[in-house]
């Protein structure tokens, strides 16, 4: 059973000045959110040799009592001012508190006994506090349609984390880390043509690792995958670039876009797993550099018969390399997805409407270490919408979806068709 409580209230203010460009804004918000969780978590589990026989067996009946009292504060301020009729200063600052209040109760049911046992090693009392601050500026350039913008920021984490058993003299512990990190930032914007638009942009993001992920506790919640934290983690810096592009043609009614972004990770986290004979794994989470992501977007779109029936198409492509060390040997995992779609619009009149699309989408999951886990996923999407308006008020709304899923590894292969029309009605 779960209870959960929740507020969240924010503010906001912006003020324009008699100087043209001039402004500031602020904002404030508050979220506030009590839990109180009990859960029941029974596992049988028997580990046999390889002649067959039962080699040793794990019993648990365990019932959890989590609380949790969570509250976030944020902040921003953001200021512009004109320097001149090219050259635009903003300044900004960013604050974030996250404070975290909780305990896990966790007692044991021995077999055959109903009477609960507490158990200190797997229980928990913790507070946490990360506070996230941003400050930095930007200057714009801005001549004939053409912006760049040259700016970069100055990010600090402050995350405090005390933990301890209900008996203090098993486990008693504290995180305390202080991270620091300058992130560029440029961007061009601009109209190469008159119809055609382009955007290119690079910048560092920083991802903070977890509480729990720092925490020096191993965790036996599930005896089959324990985990435990790793107080040596950094953050991971994201690197950024993109590239949007836009070009129409307004005499034909077309319009052709393509979009690139790429991120590289440094220290990147991720996870390091010792598996032993019986299957059973230890995870922490460690720094690893070198996973990266990649996704691209092209469309066009273009009238058969202007006014009567347009056509869109689409393709997007996105692939990514993770990486995890298991029994000490590195695993790369090498994900896949394409997917085109096309889309007709169909208005042959004032009351009538119909929308045919279907799109199709191609994923491959690698492993380099277990290649037998190679999957290929296929999934199918084909919809028909046809809406007509009969006057007076009267009405109908035709709807067909047609889906098909199949997984190469598993062996699945599903269709599942929906058809749906609603009857004419007619406000009162």
């Amino acid at each position: 059973m779960c209870i959960r409580d929740r507020l969240n209230t924010s503010f906001l203010l912006r003020k324009k000045f008699k100087k043209a460009g001039r402004s500031v804004g602020f904002n404030v918000s508050y979220l506030k959110t009590d839990i109180q969780d009990d859960q029941q978590r029974f596992s049988d589990n028997f580990f046999y040799n390889e002649g067959g026989s039962l080699d040793s067996s794990l019993i648990i009946k365990q019932f959890n009592k989590d609380t949790l009292d969570k509250y976030v504060v944020k902040s921003n301020v953001m200021y512009s001012e004109p320097l001149n009729k090219n050259f635009f200063l903003k300044v900004f600052y960013n604050y974030s508190l996250r404070q975290e209040n909780g305990t896990r109760i966790t007692e044991d049911q021995q077999e055959n006994i109903e009477v609960l046992v507490r158990n200190n090693l797997l229980s928990r009392i913790y507070d946490n506090k990360i506070i996230n601050q941003r400050g930095g500026t930007s200057l714009t350039y801005s001549h004939k349609n053409n912006n760049v913008t040259i700016g970069g920021a100055y990010q600090t984490f402050d995350l405090v984390g005390n933990f301890r058993s209900p008996d203090p003299s098993v486990l008693n512990g504290k995180a305390n880390n202080q991270f620091y990190r300058w992130l560029p930032y440029a961007e061009y914007s601009g109209n190469i043509t008159r119809n055609t638009n382009i955007n290119v942009d690079y910048e560092i993001s920083v991802s903070e690792p977890t509480i729990d992920n720092l925490l020096p506790v191993v965790d036996f919640s599930n005896p089959l995958y324990i985990t435990e934290g790793n107080p040596d983690l950094v953050p991971t810096l994201n690197h950024r670039v993109g590239m949007w592009f836009n070009h129409s043609w307004p005499a034909e009614g077309i319009r052709a876009n393509l979009s690139a972004r790429y991120t590289y990770y440094e220290d990147q986290i991720i996870t390091e797993q010792l598996v032993d004979q019986n299957l059973v794994t230890r995870s922490k989470p460690v720094n690893y550099d070198g996973g990266t992501q990649f996704w691209s977007n092209a469309g066009v779109s273009f009238p058969i018969v202007r006014n009567k029936l347009k056509m869109r198409t689409n393709v997007n492509f996105s692939s990514s390399n993770s990486f995890a060390f298991v029994n000490n040997v590195l695993n790369t995992t090498v994900n896949e997805r394409w997917s085109p779609s096309i889309n007709f619009d169909f208005t042959p009149n004032d009351k009538t409407a119909v929308y045919l699309n279907s799109s199709i989408s191609f994923s491959s999951a690698e492993y380099d270490i277990n290649t037998s886990q190679n999957q290929n996923i296929v999934n199918q999407n084909y919809n028909l919408d046809v809406n007509h308006d009969f006057g007076k008020g009267w009405f109908v709304n035709s709807t067909l979806r047609y889906s098909v899923f199949e997984n190469d590894r598993f062996g699945i292969s599903q269709n599942l068709s929906l058809i749906h029309i609603s009857e004419p009605t007619r406000p009162y």
